[in-house]
């Protein structure tokens, strides 16, 4: 794992959260080896670019998975507290409240916003979700950990010599993924 990480709180809450510095996310003090998956952002970026890509073949918006990577990749570059208190909260359950929702679209239309075509993807997905922005399911931060976990092997081994070919395509398994939160 590489010094740019990002690692969520845990079910419990936020009572142990430290300040990220430029390049990470919250993190827990007390988070043990093996218990929070730690995110390379470098891998994070390609992950969201695959997102990006099989939405824009679709002709439609970033899936729910993309969207919290989203997310966490926005956690992680030093936003105000109440956006990220609101990103944080999306990361967790998949529920987008009033606020984020306005501060991604005041966000998606700042030119001086460095991440701007960032929070305007994650706008579309809150504006393609309509009036359900609800929790996405009862264990969307556990899903999407291991959909995550999933990702970083396959991108291990097309990294590895003669492995390409027999990692699977990205859309097809984020399709029967996303039949976990219905």
């Amino acid at each position: 794992m590489s010094s740019s990480s990002i690692s969520l709180p845990g079910p419990d809450g936020f009572a142990a959260l430290r300040t990220p510095r430029k390049g990470e996310a919250l993190v827990r003090s007390d988070v043990r080896a093996g218990t929070t998956p730690a995110r390379d952002l470098a891998l994070y970026e390609r992950l969201i670019s695959d997102g990006i890509a099989a939405a824009n073949s679709r002709g439609g918006v970033i899936d729910h998975v993309t969207a919290r990577r989203m997310a966490l990749w926005l956690i992680s570059q030093q936003e105000p507290p109440d956006f990220t208190r609101g990103l944080i909260r999306f990361a967790q359950t998949g529920v987008v409240t009033r606020a984020l929702k306005i501060q991604l679209a005041n966000y998606a239309r700042s030119p001086g916003y460095p991440h701007r075509s960032k929070a305007a993807r994650l706008r579309e997905y809150v504006v393609a979700r309509g009036t359900d922005l609800g929790p996405v399911g009862t264990n969307f931060a556990a899903i999407c950990d291991r959909i995550d976990q999933a990702d970083t092997m396959l991108a291990g081994m097309r990294e590895g010599p003669g492995k390409a070919a027999a990692c699977p395509s990205r859309s097809g398994r984020t399709q029967a993924a996303s039949s976990l939160w219905s």
